[in-house]
């Protein structure tokens, strides 16, 4: 089946201009403060999002652009905006385009496109990244086709 971000499961979303919402804790909320949020916050600066997915301590979402936002802790570089600064707003995945799925992980991230590349980005030291090292990567690296599965 082929995948599009059209396609893609729309439990998590919220549509219209009201972006995504998170319930995490601390940074990864996404409404700019360092606050523990017991309940949804909507995530600010974020524009529409499609999908999104929560790892350990950092959350991305996909755009309607097919462009990859993250936020939360980037200590690993799990936020893939070439820093190791925690962000308590959305950043722009850098190197990313047409993105139809997305994963994230316990810092780390990885997003297919639409011509079926997996790239990842962040903590790599058990080869989370599939790029055959085990060295955290702060921007996307494309994965290896042999590493990688796909449905």
């Amino acid at each position: 089946m082929e995948r599009t971000a059209s396609s893609l499961p729309s439990t998590p979303l919220l549509r219209g201009n009201k972006g995504a919402r998170s319930s995490q804790s601390a940074d990864k909320s996404g409404d700019g403060t360092n606050v523990d949020r017991p309940r949804p916050v909507e995530v600010v600066e974020l524009p529409e999002a499609i999908a999104i997915a929560a790892g350990g301590f950092h959350s991305c979402a996909i755009t309607h652009r097919q462009e990859v936002y993250c936020w939360g802790d980037n200590r690993s570089g799990a936020l893939g905006d070439g820093s190791a600064e925690s962000r308590t707003k959305p950043v722009l995945v850098q190197g990313l385009a047409n993105v139809t799925a997305l994963a994230c992980g316990t810092g780390f991230s990885c997003a297919e496109t639409e011509i079926g590349e997996v790239h990842c980005w962040g903590r790599g030291s058990f080869g989370q990244l599939g790029d055959g090292s085990t060295e955290d990567s702060p921007r996307p690296r494309r994965a290896r086709a042999s590493s990688v599965q796909t449905k």
